[in-house]
């Protein structure tokens, strides 16, 4: 295409993608967003796809303030019915085909988006939507796109990996995906084993799980039925003493035990997560990942008949065999295990630290595949405008020690017949207010390798639209 050979692009900017279904793929985006942008590059657009929840975007995506782009999903999972390719095929073919329509009919709006863009670089955790265009579209020599996701770790799995007939049909889907996405760029796995051209966990470092914490139990299913299930179990055999919270992408219309039910939303689930005990998850990657970095243990029960996720949860239970528990289906003594747990185990305590070394040494050291490993240092506009702040907040300090003297002298000691007139007294307690944009700490003149703060969305960036 015309409009995609002749982009004018700058070499800061870039634009981040996401698979819509799920929550994982966009906490890689968002994660991925901080590290690229603390290394001085400008968040250019966003693109994802209709499995996106809108609340989700609400909440995380349309605060950034740059252009969003949405484009039709090719649809893999129903949370009614599970694996749609398999559950309903016809479905499934008719959304496939859906997509290559839009594609080819709105080639030159999408064009358009990346043209406003000016990007650089394109890093897509996983949209296959996306990665089709390129295919179909291809992308000149001075953007460069790279395509990241667990998924792409699956493609490795051996023959003896896969033994049954879901995980052998689940394993040829990743590499027919896979396919897709290398005829564009790069294919880069994400996943805690290393390696070469392997990124660890681009994930929200959780805190760790402190002593006697309460029992909560937080679960997230892609489909009902496994909400259901657990309703289920816990309305024949109560566990006491523990709350059990389940997000789905709608809330059941009615539990029968002390389960509390959830429509799919990041921010009450990042506040339980911080208070969660165990988890039980259908067989994804990033609340896996940050679970075990939490330090508490996974229940995986994958979505009915989904071939990656039963694979998914064989990959975990083998890289976390301590903390991991991997179930085709939900029983009630593997609730018991979960909650019984005990987190303090040295084989346990030793597998969250060595994830969480690796996720900590990509948020601080970054990696060559995911805007390289050093941070930029100011320049000398920067760096004088640090130094004026500081300047600005020490002389505050100068006079707020000077007026403390004033305080010390003028003030009357027990018992002491001299008192402060009222002329004194107001001029003590007079209070400086300094504008929080003004009041810099000096501790910004003592890292000079540390990057100045980023500026919130992107230079000349369109307001934003959404292209369906």
């Amino acid at each position: 295409m015309k409009k995609l050979e002749s982009l004018k692009v700058e070499s800061n900017r870039f634009v981040v993608a996401f698979c819509g279904s799920g929550t994982g793929h966009l906490t890689q985006a968002m994660k991925a967003v901080e590290i690229l942008e603390a290394r001085g590059f400008t968040l250019a657009g966003v693109v994802t796809d209709t499995d996106a929840a809108e609340k989700m975007l609400d909440e995380m995506v349309r605060p950034l303030g740059v252009e969003l782009l949405v484009i039709p999903a090719i649809e893999l999972v129903d949370t009614e019915t599970g694996f749609i390719p398999l559950n309903n095929p016809v479905r499934f073919v008719g959304s496939l085909i859906k997509s290559q329509e839009y594609l080819l009919k709105n080639a030159a709006d999408i064009a358009d988006f990346f043209a406003r863009a000016r990007a650089s670089k394109i890093f897509n955790m996983y949209h296959l939507t996306l990665a089709r265009f390129f295919q179909l579209n291809p992308l000149p020599p001075s953007i460069e796109i790279t395509h990241m996701a667990a998924q792409f770790g699956l493609c490795a799995l051996t023959y003896e990996d896969t033994r049954t007939f879901l995980e052998v049909g689940g394993k040829a889907v990743m590499d027919v995906m896979s396919a897709i996405f290398a005829a564009s760029g790069q294919t880069i796995p994400i996943g805690p084993t290393g390696g070469e051209n392997i990124l660890p966990p681009i994930i929200h470092l959780p805190a760790p799980l402190q002593p006697r914490t309460p029992r909560l139990i937080l679960c997230y299913f892609l489909v009902q039925t496994n909400a259901k299930a657990l309703d289920a179990i816990l309305a024949k055999k109560p566990i006491a003493n523990c709350e059990f919270h389940c997000f789905t992408s709608k809330p059941l219309d009615k539990t029968h035990s002390q389960l509390r039910s959830h429509q799919k939303q990041r921010a009450l689930f990042q506040e339980l997560f911080a208070k969660c005990t165990g988890v039980i998850v259908s067989a994804g990657n990033e609340t896996i990942w940050e679970a075990v970095c939490r330090g508490v243990p996974v229940l995986t029960i994958p979505t009915e008949a989904h071939g990656e996720q039963l694979l998914n949860a064989a990959v975990h239970a083998r890289n976390f065999p301590t903390l991991v528990r991997a179930r085709p289906v939900l029983r009630a003594e593997d609730l018991d295990w979960l909650v019984g747990y005990d987190t303090t185990t040295p084989a346990a305590v030793a597998e969250s630290a060595s994830l969480r070394e690796k996720v900590v040494e990509l948020q601080t050291r970054g990696s060559a595949l995911l805007g390289g490993v050093e941070l930029p240092k100011p320049t000398i506009v920067q760096r004088v405008t640090l130094a004026a702040s500081a300047s600005a907040q020490a002389v505050v300090d100068v006079s707020q020690a000077m007026v403390d003297a004033v305080v010390k002298v003028v003030s009357p000691t027990p018992g002491s017949p001299v008192a402060a007139t009222p002329a004194e007294s107001a001029a003590a307690t007079t209070t400086t207010v300094i504008p929080a944009a003004e009041a810099t700490s000096l501790s910004a003149l003592s890292a000079p390798d540390a990057p100045p703060p980023a500026t919130p969305g992107a230079e000349g960036a369109a307001p934003a639209k959404e292209l369906w």
